[in-house]
């Protein structure tokens, strides 16, 4: 009876460490979902180059004067150029694109909310030099 109770006992030993390792297995590809397929990334091309001097404009005009007068914006269509390039896509690749001027983190910013394959984007880009500011990219 003892060595039946013995083998009763290591049955029951062996699926709780399967029990443990399942989950630990689990937890694992869980966190690595997470950490490469993050559904609200921060800043997700935060080493961008946002040089917006050798950018076209297609026939929207560059700059628009802003409230204060001596600074101008760098238009919508620049705003978008800069952030295209910093994902290394064109116009053609987005779609619901939105574009808003806006005042945030102490500057006016152009507001850019898109969608690219399964993902929904916002960049804010301050509207005097082009740089992009904050980016968000979550699962659509």
């Amino acid at each position: 009876m003892t060595k039946k109770k013995t083998n009763n006992d290591r049955k029951v030993i062996y699926i709780l460490v399967g029990v443990i390792v399942i989950l630990i297995i689990l937890l694992g590809a869980f966190y690595l979902k997470e950490e490469l397929f993050d559904h609200h990334e921060e800043n997700y091309y935060p080493n961008v180059d946002n040089n917006i001097d050798d950018m076209e404009d297609n026939q929207v005009p560059s700059k628009t004067p802003n409230d204060a007068g001596d600074e101008q914006y760098i238009g919508q269509q620049k705003a978008l150029n800069v952030v295209l390039k910093s994902l290394k896509l064109t116009s053609k690749d987005i779609y619901d694109l939105d574009i808003e001027l806006d005042y945030k983190f102490g500057k006016t910013v152009y507001d850019l909310d898109f969608k690219y394959q399964h993902y929904e984007y916002e960049y804010y880009v301050e509207a005097t030099t082009g740089k992009i500011v904050k980016s968000f990219r979550e699962l659509d």
